[in-house]
């Protein structure tokens, strides 16, 4: 397992093996000698040996620096939250920010799974401070110990751009009976399932098509066009949660009378209601200035008011009403526009 982690440039966690023992002891004895000998509890054998009954290689990763080992984590889920067991760094290579930088990975990872932090820390150690300054509560003193948890935080959504490592959450969608065609719905998400298992790699390089290169499109009525440039996005907040996608003609604002604007977006039913749709549009309509449109048109159904109230919170009026081309069943129809200036 390995990470490079954005927040400290040149970091890197690296998994360990049960032949990294030694090297791992060492780390810890040094960085907690000062703790324990500011009480008098000083005794290196019996710290070596409280960490070889609890030593576990599978949850214990090594972080690197500039090439050089310098210190370690270990991280042990439970069913209701991740154990932070170890985190040492080298007291050569401490005030750095290195052990920041790994606590904000470790927060990443819990809250992408929904899971509370637990911690413990020496009484007399500065790791006190260092957890209480990035959010940890106080839950319980011992007579050396204090221990500590930090409350699982819903992770922000975030557009993404599809890729191989995010294909699975995706999927778990698609079988749960989700499909980004909210006309042609099952009968699309099942095309796609089959598009994935014939060439997972050629479904994700589809979803960037800015020159239109791709095959045609079916509409609901089962007529094929021609496709335009464009380009899906997936909102992901730890996991796949909805997609949106961008549509345009070079040139020109216009668009085929078949295409139904140029932004749409579909949530996962259990996602909705938690504003994803709304930020997802915000975060999309700077793409849209960027590959030269004015502004862009999104069409909804009359009776569609979840729809309509996140095209107004992000500054959209109706344009006008209008029944829908033949292929979509001539049905009535709003047209919304969201300026980009």
């Amino acid at each position: 397992m390995s990470n490079t982690y954005p927040f400290h440039v040149g970091i890197v966690l690296t998994g360990a093996t049960a032949n990294d023992f030694e090297a791992l002891v060492a780390i810890r004895i040094d960085a907690m000698q000062e703790s324990l000998a500011r009480i008098g509890r000083f005794d290196p054998v019996r710290a070596r040996e409280r960490f070889r009954l609890g030593f576990a290689p599978e949850h214990t990763r090594h972080i690197v620096a500039k090439g050089q080992r310098v210190g370690f984590v270990v991280t042990k889920p439970t069913s209701d939250a991740v154990q932070l067991d170890h985190l040492y760094i080298h007291p050569a290579w401490q005030g750095q920010g290195i052990g920041a930088s790994v606590l904000q990975l470790i927060f990443s990872e819990a809250d992408a799974q929904g899971l509370s932090i637990r911690v413990g820390a020496l009484r007399e150690s500065a790791s006190n401070r260092f957890y209480i300054r990035h959010g940890f509560e106080l839950i319980e003193q011992a007579e050396f110990d204090n221990y500590y948890i930090r409350a699982a935080k819903r992770p922000a959504m975030t557009l993404i751009r599809p890729a191989a490592e995010h294909l699975p959450s995706y999927v778990t969608a698609l079988e749960r009976g989700w499909s980004a065609d909210n006309v042609r719905g099952a009968v699309a998400a099942t095309e796609e399932l089959l598009r994935i298992q014939t060439d997972s790699a050629a479904f994700i390089n589809s979803m960037e098509d800015r020159e239109a290169k791709g095959p045609p499109v079916t509409l609901p009525d089962g007529s094929v066009v021609n496709r335009i440039p464009g380009f899906r996005r997936w909102l992901w907040d730890g996991e796949f949660c909805g997609s949106i996608g961008l549509r345009w003609q070079p040139g020109t604002t216009d668009l085929p009378p078949h295409c139904l604007g140029h932004i749409g977006y579909a949530v996962v039913p259990w996602k909705q209601g938690q504003g994803y749709a709304k930020s997802a549009l915000g975060q999309l309509l700077p793409q849209a200035k960027a590959v030269g449109l004015p502004f862009v048109e999104i069409t909804t159904d009359p009776d569609n008011a979840a729809s309509q109230r996140v095209i107004l919170a992000n500054a959209g009026y109706l344009v006008e009403k209008f029944d829908k081309v033949a292929q979509f069943g001539g049905k009535p129809g709003l047209r919304f526009r969201i300026m980009l200036d």
